[in-house]
């Protein structure tokens, strides 16, 4: 485990800029390399595959995270893991499911 603190921003309503990227996702809408997103981005979901990313097991970095707050303390272990700066947005769930 790295001994970085983890970066964690709490997030209080859907709406802040902050994720942005995170509403209303859809494959379709992704920025693409034309657009400015210099290898286009992809969201990786589920608990498993997120884990594996911020272990390191893939050649795409982790721009940032959104956990619901509850989930912070169990996932702290693995979240240690990520680079160090890298956001982890914690939002109550039901910000998270507006």
């Amino acid at each position: 485990m790295s001994d970085h603190q983890i970066n964690t921003i709490r997030i209080n309503e859907p709406g802040d800029g902050r994720i942005a990227a995170y509403r209303d996702l859809r494959e379709n809408r992704l920025p693409r390399p034309a657009e400015g997103a210099p290898h286009g981005l992809f969201i990786a979901e589920g608990e498993k595959v997120v884990r594996r990313f911020a272990e390191g097991a893939s050649r795409f970095p982790v721009q940032s995270v959104l956990l619901a707050q509850a989930r912070l303390e169990r996932d702290a272990p693995w979240l240690a893991g990520l680079p160090s700066g890298t956001p982890v947005y914690l939002a109550e769930r039901s910000v998270m499911d507006e």
